[in-house]
């Protein structure tokens, strides 16, 4: 099976590939660290995260409206940012079980004031300098647009 044999290839690169999203991740640490509208969500104590994603929480957003202003923007730029983590109470199968909107207010705020921006191990540094000004230069806009 060609997922299988995929999987084993990247098995044996994993400590490689972890230590350059590693790296990566503490370059955008770098470089957001006197950004006062968010951060980039880092690993707890006694944790050491792979950063499968990098997630930017986003510390000025109010609304749905204003997320969806910095994501469009976002987007519209080229960068390929999302949302990874939608409320599950949320979601259609979920909504007919009877949960509703206000269930569970952390997960919503969470869905509204983060996004993944974009790490993958071919990643450069100029190519992450060029998403942080872009970022920078978004917030920027935002804060004419609120």
């Amino acid at each position: 099976d060609i997922n299988s044999a995929l999987g084993l290839y990247q098995l044996k690169r994993l400590d490689q590939i972890v230590k350059k999203r590693r790296s990566l991740i503490s370059l955008y640490l770098e470089l957001f660290k006197d950004c006062d509208f968010g951060k980039i969500l880092t690993e707890i104590d006694n944790t050491k995260s792979s950063y499968h994603l990098a997630l930017f929480r986003l510390n000025k957003i109010e609304s749905i409206l204003q997320y969806k202003f910095i994501f469009d923007s976002l987007r519209s730029k080229g960068l390929g940012v999302q949302l990874h983590y939608y409320p599950i109470h949320l979601q259609n199968f979920y909504k007919k079980l009877g949960w509703e909107k206000g269930d569970f207010p952390n997960a919503e705020k969470y869905s509204y004031t983060t996004i993944s921006i974009p790490l993958y191990e071919k990643l450069e540094e100029e190519d992450i300098c060029k998403i942080v000004e872009i970022m920078k230069n978004t917030f920027i806009e935002f804060e004419k647009f609120k």
